[in-house]
């Protein structure tokens, strides 16, 4: 917030579990991979998953990190891994490079911080400080999208669904403080 002028978010990302097709394991929930001692659990290195799989109470040797998520998606489909937890976003895709193997565990448990704060990540394009003007001209239009149901379709275009949608009131410079 300190380099770029963020534009308002335009989705609520959350977690997600790509899982084995029919999900045998019935994975819905970081705590469920908690409670069953043998599934493991694959995630990018570097990604925030591997840290709220420990946080949930998930075993560090039941936990795999690897070095991107094309590697992952390969160790669920070659049954290395029960689970690939990340973003909604990023399972979507993987759901569909491989929809006859690997399914979005759908209904899916948000995890929350240690405060009871539900996890969500509101991605949102980053403009030039200078650029503020732009900035403003893309809120008011992403504003018109969001009130005309518009950005809903988009979203749906790409597998997401309502409950992706940003908090209606959620602006950028609420997440920046």
């Amino acid at each position: 917030c300190k380099v770029v002028a963020f534009g308002n978010p335009d989705i609520k990302m959350g977690e997600s579990f790509l899982v084995a097709k029919g999900n045998p394991k019935s994975l819905h929930s970081y705590a469920d991979v908690a409670q069953k001692g043998d599934v493991i659990l694959g995630a990018g290195r570097g990604s925030v998953e591997g840290q709220i799989a420990l946080d949930a109470g998930v075993p560090e040797s039941r936990v795999l990190l690897f070095p991107d998520m094309d590697s992952v998606l390969s160790a669920l489909i070659a049954g290395r891994v029960d689970v690939f937890a990340a973003t909604t976003a990023t399972v979507t895709a993987g759901a569909a490079a491989a929809p006859d193997k690997v399914e979005r565990a759908l209904p899916f448990t948000q995890p929350v911080d240690a405060k009871g704060n539900v996890i969500y990540g509101y991605p949102a394009l980053a403009f030039r400080q200078d650029d503020s003007d732009f900035r403003d001209a893309y809120n008011a239009e992403l504003e018109k999208l969001k009130e005309s149901g518009k950005l809903l379709e988009i979203l749906q275009a790409y597998g997401f669904t309502e409950n992706e949608l940003p908090p209606a009131d959620l602006t950028a410079a609420d997440l920046c403080e």
